[in-house]
This record gives structure tokens, C-alpha cells and sequence, in this order.
């Protein structure tokens, strides 16, 4: 679990939408049918299996619909609406992006990867070894266990100084990185913990931990598109994490994309502890921004039964009062 709630959403709290850069290659225009198919290769013509793709609208950016490469690279979306969207395939920390007009016929393309790193073919299982944690000396997991035992006393300068000893045994530690990011984030560093966990993800991609706290990190930078892609990645490896989809349903409000910010909270809702209140400030937001303040209200009535003296208490009876009194004129 996180040392803290990574920027707990506050009710009423305008988020911009995140921009995230996105590479595009060229435009392709299909006619016809309601069908997109496609392969992903990589740049030297091997397949790539269990990659992200996501079928986007290319005017407003929303996910029509996602999926994963089979077993040989192949992928198909059925049921596409004529229009103008983005085929996004992610794998790991690398993406590419190719446009398509669908007009009512068969689309079918090929989009090339980069080369994947060693050992990422392995991710997926998060209860199997991978090859960077077992190339990982004894001495550095020795100093890796101190430093949990610190951050368990909340002495948190020696876990510092224990993990940072970790890291000179073994620079590549995934682990370590991301209990070093943490730290980081704790004192409110955020770039500098986003830089551990980019080089956590890296040496380790079977790693979920590190997807997920990189796009909890990413969602505190509000480049929300970043958190999603990332965070996707964490929970396709670990997918009873409820921290991940909490964390994707923060970035679908970031983006104003509400319905999908809902189903992701709600799923964080099914399997995260019950006494964990900032659920439901998330949720308030969501049916608040939607104009349901029936619900918007109860919400907030159950993160104050829950939490009622959390750092985010007295916002929240202010933010009720408020919403009481608007919803009272209606």
C-alpha cells in the first residue's frame, strides 16, 4: 500500500485534462465495414503476444473498446461505428499509435513495435520469479528487508538509508527503486520518484508494484493518459489490485471521462478494504460532475461515517453543506 493516498481527490476539485504526447504514425483511410483486425510485430518481424490495445476516439480521446494480442500478435475489433479513431498498442513502456478512418469495410494493419527487453516476455504471471529478481544479490535483499522493517516503524530516514545501500549492491533492484520512489513521494518528490519507478518498470516489466505506483505518480503530475497506461499495465499483471483500478478511475476523471471513471472505482470498491474512506470522495466526484447529487450526497455521508476526523473531513462537510443547499433549489 502507498505511504499516503497519492493526491486523494477533494470534492468539487477541478482537474485539468491531462495531454499525454503520443507518437502517431501515418494516417491510413479504410472503406468499409464494421470490422478493425490487425497484427503487431515487432521492427524485427517477431509477433507480440499479450500487448494493450486500445481503439480510441480520435475526437474527444475516449476508449471504445481494448483488448490484449493473442498468443501469434493478432488482435480484432467488432462493431465499429464509422468514424476516425486511434489504434494505441502498448507493451511494456513502449507504445505506438496509428490512426484509421473506419467508413463501413474490413480495416486491417500492422503496427511495428520496438524490440522487447529481456525477461518481458515473461511478465503477465505476477507469481512467477522473473529473471531480474532472481539476478538479485542475497545482500541486497538482506538491506531491502531492513528498510521494510524501518518503513514499518515509520522511521523513514532509515529506510532511506537502507534502501539506498540496497540500490549500490544491486543499481537494478525493482523493488528497492519503487520503496525509494515511495519515499520520495512522501516528501512530496514526485519527479524524482517518477524517475525511479521509469527505471523500476524497465529492469523488471513483470513487476506490478511498479506499474501501479509510476501511474499513481503520473496521476499526481495530471498526465492522466500516462496513469491509465501504465496503471493498465500494473493491473493486467496483478488484477486483484484495487489500488490500481482506484488510481485508473482518478485518471478517467482527470480526463472528464466519467462512465469509465465510475465502472474503475467501482471495481476498486469490490475488492479494496471496506474501511477505506477516499473511495468514496472519488466516487462523490463522479456522480456530482454527472448532476447526481442524490448520490453525490450519500457518498459523502459515507466517507465521513467512515473517516470522520481524515484530512480531508472538514473539506468534505463544507463540500456537503454546499451540495445539500444547491441540490435543495432544484
Amino acid at each position: 500500500m502507498y505511504l499516503r493516498a497519492c493526491s486523494s481527490l477533494l470534492l468539487l476539485l477541478s482537474l485539468s485534462a491531462g495531454s499525454a504526447a503520443q507518437s502517431s504514425l501515418t494516417h491510413r483511410s479504410f472503406a468499409s465495414n464494421s470490422t478493425i483486425s490487425g497484427a503487431v510485430r515487432t521492427m524485427d518481424d517477431h509477433v507480440v503476444p499479450n500487448a494493450r490495445v486500445e481503439l480510441r476516439n480520435l475526437a474527444n480521446g475516449s476508449i471504445l473498446t481494448s483488448g490484449y494480442t493473442s498468443f501469434n500478435g493478432g488482435f480484432e475489433f467488432q462493431s465499429v461505428p464509422s468514424g476516425a479513431y486511434e489504434v494505441v498498442v502498448t507493451d511494456g513502456m513502449n507504445q505506438v499509435v496509428e490512426r484509421i478512418t473506419v467508413q463501413g469495410e474490413m480495416a486491417t494493419l500492422t503496427l511495428r513495435m520496438p524490440s522487447r527487453s529481456a525477461g518481458a516476455s515473461s511478465a503477465g504471471n505476477n507469481n512467477m520469479v522473473s529473471v531480474a529478481q532472481m539476478k538479485v544479490p542475497d545482500k541486497a535483499r538482506g538491506l531491502l528487508r531492513k528498510a521494510q522493517k524501518a518503513m514499518a516503524k515509520r522511521d523513514f530516514k532509515e529506510s532511506l538509508v537502507q534502501v539506498e545501500k540496497a540500490l549500490q549492491a544491486c543499481p537494478d533492484f525493482a523493488e528497492a527503486l519503487v520503496l525509494r520512489a515511495l519515499l520520495k513521494l512522501d516528501m512530496d518528490k514526485v519527479n524524482d520518484a517518477v524517475a525511479d519507478l521509469e527505471h523500476a518498470v524497465q529492469a523488471d516489466p513483470g513487476y506490478a508494484t511498479g506499474f501501479l505506483v509510476l501511474g499513481a505518480a503520473y496521476n499526481m503530475l495530471s498526465r492522466f493518459d500516462d496513469a491509465i497506461r501504465l496503471t493498465d499495465r500494473g493491473v493486467s499483471l496483478s488484477p486483484t489490485s484495487w489500488q490500481g483500478y482506484f488510481e485508473l478511475g482518478k485518471a478517467y476523471i482527470g480526463k472528464l471521462n466519467y462512465d469509465d471513471a465510475l465502472r474503475q472505482l467501482n471495481k476498486a470498491a469490490d475488492l479494496a478494504p471496506k474501511e477505506y474512506a477516499p473511495l468514496h470522495l472519488a466516487r462523490a466526484n463522479v456522480y456530482l460532475a454527472k448532476k447526481n447529487y442524490r448520490e453525490g450526497i450519500a457518498e459523502i455521508e459515507q466517507y465521513l461515517e467512515r473517516d470522520p476526523q481524515g484530512p480531508d473531513s472538514a473539506k468534505a462537510r463544507l463540500a456537503l453543506e454546499k451540495v445539500r443547499a444547491f441540490a435543495a433549489q432544484k
